[in-house]
Order: C-alpha cells, then sequence, then structure tokens
C-alpha cells in the first residue's frame, strides 16, 4: 500500500523535472537560435553589400 503511494509521487517528480530541464534546453537553443540569426542577417547584409559595391 505504501509503496503504491509513493510511486505515483516519484513518476508526477520525474516528468515535473524532465519537463524543466526540457524547458531550460529550449529556452538555451531558442537563445542559440537567435544568436546565429542575427549573424547569419549580418552576414548577408554584407554579403548584398559586397554584391551591390561590385555591381556599381
Amino acid at each position: 500500500m505504501h509503496f503504491g503511494f509513493t510511486m505515483p509521487h516519484i513518476t508526477v517528480c520525474g516528468i515535473c523535472q524532465s519537463i524543466m530541464v526540457m524547458a531550460f534546453i529550449w529556452r538555451c537553443c531558442c537563445k542559440i537560435i537567435k544568436t546565429f540569426w542575427v549573424l547569419w542577417l549580418l552576414l548577408f547584409c554584407i554579403i548584398l553589400g559586397c554584391f551591390g559595391f561590385y555591381m556599381l
């Protein structure tokens, strides 16, 4: 009986912890993606600027 009561508690805690970890990883990934997006945008602007300069 006692074992039955402790098991759901452990699984709920485990699920909550995994959700917290997933949320943390997701937030880190979003930060990395945003940073790289800005870098790619800058790189794209530089390339376009160079092409535009050569076209002139």
